[in-house]
């Protein structure tokens, strides 16, 4: 890795570490550039704004799942129909690293600047996940457990769904967690999960119960996580 190349991951590195541990708001570019001892210059020369630096970890992470999916879904261990399901589920960032930068991320949603920076994210998960959705895809109609007449469409289509769902699901669990003393309504974010399972099957001409998508452990897990970032009392339930 060049000289240039390391200065700007190790900014990336610096600024998502203090993301996490302060919030994006409250964290400034001077911030970032105390830790690392570096001038506004040097900041600049990588980066434009504290802005288009979120911007690139998002791509980074939607980066590092899509590479991380093989590995962890060899081809001879799902195929057709289900391997589709296993990349759209890889897709949504709920999960080790990207369930972790998620928390972090999701309260940026709500700045002026928030709904740019989300379309960014997901433009960045749709786009690093679209060879593998394709590949699944056509080899799922291959085996004629889906149908359809444009792949390269419904490769969107797919993307946009799974996208929308996480959001709406986020958006569940903010909302939940804004009461006081509330939680999300676990049994609600299991009727929208089944509502886009169901929407993806029909779309696809796929066998009923073949897109799960998420289960109750997945949405309980979010929610936990959610919750110690935010900082609320362990649930008694």
């Amino acid at each position: 890795m060049l000289k240039g190349d390391m200065r700007k991951k190790q900014i990336m590195d610096t600024a998502e570490r203090l993301f996490c541990e302060k919030g994006y708001e409250n964290t400034s570019v001077q911030d970032i550039l105390d830790v690392l001892h570096l001038s506004k210059g040097s900041f600049y020369h990588h980066y434009d704004s504290k802005d288009l630096l979120l911007r690139g970890m998002c791509e980074r992470h939607a980066e590092s799942a899509a590479q991380k999916f093989p590995y962890m879904n060899p081809p001879d261990r799902f195929h057709g129909i289900e391997r589709l399901h296993q990349a759209l589920y890889a897709m949504i960032p709920f999960n080790g690293e990207g369930l972790h930068f998620l928390t972090m991320i999701l309260p940026v949603f709500s700045l002026p600047e928030g709904r740019s920076i989300r379309e960014s994210y997901q433009d960045a998960l749709r786009k690093a996940f679209s060879s593998t959705i394709l590949d699944a895809l056509e080899e799922a109609v291959v085996s004629r457990e889906a149908w359809c007449d444009d792949p390269e469409l419904m490769v969107q289509i797919c993307a946009d769904l799974t996208n929308d769902l996480w959001i709406r699901i986020s958006e569940e669990m903010i909302r939940g967690y804004s009461e006081p003393e509330g939680s999300p309504d676990l049994g609600k974010i299991l009727g929208i999960v089944d509502a886009y399972r169901r929407a993806l099957e029909n779309i696809l001409s796929a066998p009923y119960g073949s897109m799960t998508l998420l289960n109750l452990e997945d949405i309980t897990k979010l929610s936990n996580e959610m919750r110690v970032y935010l900082s609320l009392p362990a649930s008694r339930e």
